[in-house]
């Protein structure tokens, strides 16, 4: 017996209201699963394709023969450089070029793939490969195995592109067969080419390259300079014709790079056309006149601004993108260094060591050798030069700027050292304060440039400026103050204003033995100068005892031997001015005196006993009595330095004897004729 039904839960309503509700989720659910099949059967027709595609017969029919492209129909000169690869070529099966960017370099390689020699040896043809080694993107080994690969078989000979290993033993096998030329262009280092290497002996393999670096079995590369001033212009005329006259004032503002000179003709050749002989000139003098300012944006082509092959500028970028970051600052740093400097000087102004500054920049040729040192190209330095000058300003970099610069000084290159100064003034400024000491320091060297080239005007504000810093930062009695004190007195010594700088030397004077001490070397500067002022101003007998206490200072703490000294033994000419002496006698005096007196040093530092004996026999005027005087001068000065007296006293006695018994006999029984 089947048991009673039991009631439903739910009353009829609610029973149909679920029942709708189930309804429409599986109407949902039906709909889901029918765009799920029509998406299968997309799936399914696209992969027939797929096969279909995969099922075709790949092309067999093989590429036509490789050739390298020809150079440029202006291409003009370098006959050396062609001749110099195309027998490195020949002789070893390798040959390297590099270089600046823009100077040439792929249409020189262009160039020697067509010399008849390198076409003899490699009758096959030539490949060439752009190897992208500048950009963010270098060509990886199966790209550039495959893009030889491709000039050689069939498409459907073709190994995968994925798979380095196939495509090696492809390469190789199929080069073994043929003699080929390689030019493996825009390489980045030789890591980059190690795909490339090791080469059948019928092939050649030729390299263009930004950067120096070392291959096994290759010559060294071969550096590849600028074009020489009839070269450039003949560039510039072949280019563009009406150039003309112009030739040679516009090769040298484009620094007789090809690149440069290629874009400045093509841009004049478009704006000259169809115009008079007048209207040329013009165009020509205005363009050359916006490339002694602004090069860098005008040396681009106006269809492709930002190619690297057609924009001075885009090039730079490159080659700037490539540095390691401690070596694009050096080159920023270098920029302000317009003359030549040492690999040292690379170092001392841009604070790194020299795998980390110099050595990058060298082998990217963005450094020229110049005679002993080195120089940045001119684009080179122009694009640093905007770079450096949107960064922050940084005063350590100012500091060792300072420091070049005062070597340069030393070293009397005033026109290299001034805009390092100005340079570093305007970094002080700016960063540390009007007021600074370190910014007094930069007014003063740069006032001390002015000065050494005779540019008082120019000095004297600076000077100026850094002695109200000095005083009011660093106190009325600080030894820098005296020194601004002393520089700016030098000033207007030198413009013959006496009166104001006496008693600025005076209180250099006052600062200095009170600070330094009574004997310090530049205490006595400060005597040596206040002298200096009262002999200008014919007080005679002020000036002598000041130059007598310089003499005995330097004397003592300096030696003899030494500039500041020697320089004081001349000075003291003015001991000669005794009492009753007018100035007319005085001056034909002190001539006497500091002739005898330079003598007497020079003679002094001759280096052997025979030099010592020929400087004697040819000045016969120490041998005379007015040297007694002399002598006698020089020993009161040397009188706290036993070695300089000693010294002295042996020539005074020397010049003594050779007075009574002659020079000859003197020297034979005292040293004997030899050295």
């Amino acid at each position: 017996m089947r048991p009673p039904q039991q009631p439903h839960p739910l009353g009829e309503p609610e029973r149909n209201t679920l029942l709708q509700d189930v309804q429409q989720q599986l109407a949902q659910i039906e709909a889901k699963i029918d765009r799920l099949l029509a998406g299968m059967e997309q799936v399914i027709e696209t992969v027939t394709r797929i096969d279909a595609r995969i099922d075709a017969p790949r092309s067999t029919t093989p590429p036509p023969p490789p050739t390298i492209p020809s150079p440029v129909r202006d291409f003009v000169g370098r006959e050396a450089d062609i001749a110099t690869l195309a027998a490195s070529l020949t002789r070893s099966g390798q040959a390297g070029v590099c270089g600046l960017f823009g100077i040439g370099k792929t249409q020189l390689a262009r160039a020697v793939a067509h010399h008849p020699d390198v076409q003899a040896a490699y009758p096959d043809g030539g490949i060439e490969i752009n190897l992208q080694g500048t950009t963010t993107t270098p060509l990886t080994a199966a790209e550039m195995l495959t893009h030889v690969l491709k000039h050689l078989l069939a498409p459907a000979d073709l190994p995968p592109a994925t798979d380095v290993k196939q495509l090696t033993a492809r390469f190789h096998s199929e080069l073994a067969r043929r003699r080929l030329l390689l030019l493996a262009d825009n390489a980045r280092d030789a890591a980059q080419l190690k795909p490339l290497l090791g080469l059948p002996t019928s092939c050649g393999l030729l390299i263009t390259s930004r950067t120096s670096f070392s291959v096994p079995g290759m010559p060294t590369m071969h550096h590849l300079d600028k074009l020489s001033p009839d070269e450039a212009e003949e560039l510039l005329r072949s280019v563009c014709p009406a150039i003309g006259p112009h030739a040679a004032a516009l090769a040298e503002l484009c620094v007789y790079m090809p690149l440069a000179l290629r874009l400045s003709a093509s841009l004049l050749k478009i704006q000259t056309a169809d115009r008079s002989d007048a209207a040329v000139t013009r165009i020509i003098t205005e363009y050359s006149e916006v490339l002694r300012t602004r090069r860098l944006p005008r040396l681009r082509d106006p269809d492709a601004p930002d190619a690297p092959d057609a924009s001075v500028q885009a090039a730079l970028e490159l080659s700037y993108a490539s540095l390691p970051p401690p070596a694009q600052q050096a080159l920023l740093h270098l920029a302000p260094v317009a003359n030549g400097f040492s690999e040292r000087a690379v170092e001392q102004v841009t604070g790194l060591a020299s795998d980390e500054g110099f050595l990058p920049l060298l082998r990217r040729h963005l450094l020229e050798p110049v005679g002993d040192g080195f120089v940045l190209h001119d684009f080179v330095r122009e694009y640093a030069l905007a770079r450096l000058d949107a960064q922050a300003p940084d005063p350590d970099y100012a500091r060792r700027l300072n420091s070049l610069a005062v070597d340069y000084y030393h070293q009397a290159h005033y026109a290299a050292a001034r805009p390092l100064f100005e340079r570093a003034l305007a970094i002080r400024e700016r960063v540390l304060g009007a007021d600074h000491p370190a910014t007094a320091q930069s007014l003063n060297n740069l006032a001390a440039v002015h000065y050494a080239t005779g540019d008082y005007a120019a000095a004297r504000p600076l000077y100026e400026r850094a002695l109200a810093i000095r005083e009011r930062v660093l106190g009325a009695d600080h030894p820098a103050t005296a020194t601004s004190l002393n520089n700016l007195a030098v000033v207007h010594y030198a413009t013959g204003d006496y009166a104001a700088a006496r008693p600025l030397c005076g209180r250099a004077l006052a600062i200095r033995e009170r600070v330094l001490g009574a004997d310090h070397p530049a205490t006595a500067q400060s005597l040596n100068n206040l002298a200096a002022v009262h002999y200008a101003t014919g007080d005679y007998a002020a000036a002598r005892p000041l130059y007598e206490r310089a003499l005995a200072i330097w004397m003592q703490k300096l030696g003899p031997q030494h500039p500041d000294t020697q320089s004081a033994m001349q000075s003291l000419a003015v001991i000669r001015q005794a009492a009753g002496v007018g100035a007319e006698e005085a001056d034909d005096a002190d001539g006497k005196f500091q002739a005898i007196a330079a003598q007497i040093v020079a003679w002094i530092n001759t280096p052997t006993w025979a030099a010592s004996r020929a400087y004697l026999e040819a000045h016969p005027a120490l041998l005379e009595p007015a040297s007694d005087a002399v002598f006698t001068t020089l020993l009161a000065a040397a009188q706290d330095n036993d070695l300089a007296a000693k010294i002295i006293e042996q020539h005074r006695d020397l010049v003594q004897a050779c007075r009574s018994e002659g020079i000859a006999a003197v020297y034979a029984r005292l040293g004997g004729d030899g050295e």
